[in-house]
C-alpha cells in the first residue's frame, strides 16, 4: 500500500479515534454526573431515614399520651360510675323519708279539711244558739 492510499485510512482512523475519545469523555462526564446524583440520593435517603426516625418517635410519644389519656378516662369512668351508684343509693335512701313526709302532709290536710268542715257545720248549726246564749246570758254574776 502506498502512502497516498494510507492517508484516507489514517484519516478514518483519526476520525474514529476522535469519536472514541469524545464518546469516552461523554461516558466519563455521565459517570461523574451519576456519582454526584448517587451521592445526592444517598444524602436524601439519610435525611429521609432521619425524618422517619423522628416521626416514629413522635408517633410513639403520641400513642403513649393517647394510651395514658384512655387509661385516665377509663379510671374516671369507673370513679364516675361508683359515684353515680352511691348517689342513686343516697336518693333511694332519701325517698322513704320524703314519702313519709308526703303521707303525713296528706293526713294533716285531711284532718284540716275534716276539722274545717266540722267547724263550718258547727258554726252553721250552732251559731244562732251561740248568739242567743251571748245575748241572753248575763256577763256579770
Amino acid at each position: 500500500m502506498t502512502s497516498s492510499e494510507m492517508n484516507p485510512l489514517y484519516q478514518q482512523m483519526g476520525e474514529l479515534l476522535g469519536s472514541m475519545k469524545a464518546l469516552h469523555d461523554k461516558v466519563d462526564f455521565r459517570h461523574a454526573q451519576a456519582e454526584k446524583q448517587g451521592e445526592a440520593v444517598q444524602a436524601e435517603m439519610r435525611n429521609i431515614k432521619h425524618d422517619q426516625r423522628d416521626l416514629e418517635q413522635k408517633f410513639d410519644g403520641a400513642v403513649y399520651v393517647v394510651k395514658n389519656d384512655v387509661d385516665a378516662l377509663k379510671a374516671a369512668s369507673g370513679v364516675t360510675s361508683r359515684a353515680l351508684d352511691e348517689l342513686t343509693a343516697a336518693v333511694s335512701a332519701l325517698k322513704k323519708p320524703v314519702e313519709e313526709i308526703m303521707a303525713l302532709r296528706a293526713r294533716a290536710m285531711g284532718v284540716l279539711l275534716a276539722v274545717s268542715t266540722l267547724g263550718s257545720v258547727f258554726l252553721y248549726f250552732f251559731s244562732p244558739l251561740y248568739h242567743w246564749a251571748i245575748e241572753h246570758m248575763p256577763l256579770t254574776p
